[in-house]
């Protein structure tokens, strides 16, 4: 605010009411600066909780859909009822798949082909490999002592007959 200089010099009295009349209103302008930033501060709380109620409304919808949704390292995951189905339907004729998927009717954990290499400490691909017929080209015959973990971890036989790819000794 620029205003015309006076055509006298000010007197001090002038000068001392000038100066207090600008802090008063300055003193204004800070609390309505401070009211203000508490208005921010209210309005980011309620646009957290509206992103939040979001997010939950979305993660929901997805859940009941079976779609993916993002975990906290931004990697899809799955719900895990999902994830067996998915892997029971790619093999609906396989009794094995059928049988670890199963485990908590005899006592045991559930397992999916995935699972159950993680938990032998193998790669779910040699745990496929085990469960081809010998005739395929991917076929690999599980070792005895492999075949025998598998048999404690979840009650398949460990025998020839329910190997198709085979046992070595």
């Amino acid at each position: 605010m620029t205003e015309k200089p006076p055509d006298k010099p000010l007197t001090e009295e002038q000068i001392r009411a000038g100066i207090e009349q600008a802090e008063r209103e300055l003193a204004k302008l800070y609390e309505r600066r401070e009211a203000l930033h508490q208005q921010i501060r209210a309005l980011d709380v309620e646009v957290v909780r509206w992103e939040m109620q979001r997010h939950v409304l979305l993660t929901t919808a997805r859940l009941q859909r079976g779609e993916w949704l993002p975990n906290v390292d931004g990697k899809q995951i799955m719900e895990a009822a999902r994830r067996l189905a998915i892997s029971q339907a790619k093999s609906p004729g396989d009794e094995f798949i059928a049988f670890i998927s199963t485990g908590k009717e005899r006592g045991r954990p559930n397992y999916t082909l995935r699972s159950l290499a993680k938990a032998l400490k193998i790669s779910p691909t040699l745990m496929s490999m085990y469960r081809q017929p010998k005739t395929s080209a991917t076929s690999r015959p599980i070792p005895h002592l492999r075949a025998k973990q598998v048999e404690k971890l979840t009650g398949w036989p460990a025998d020839e007959k329910h190997w198709p790819g085979g046992i070595t000794r």
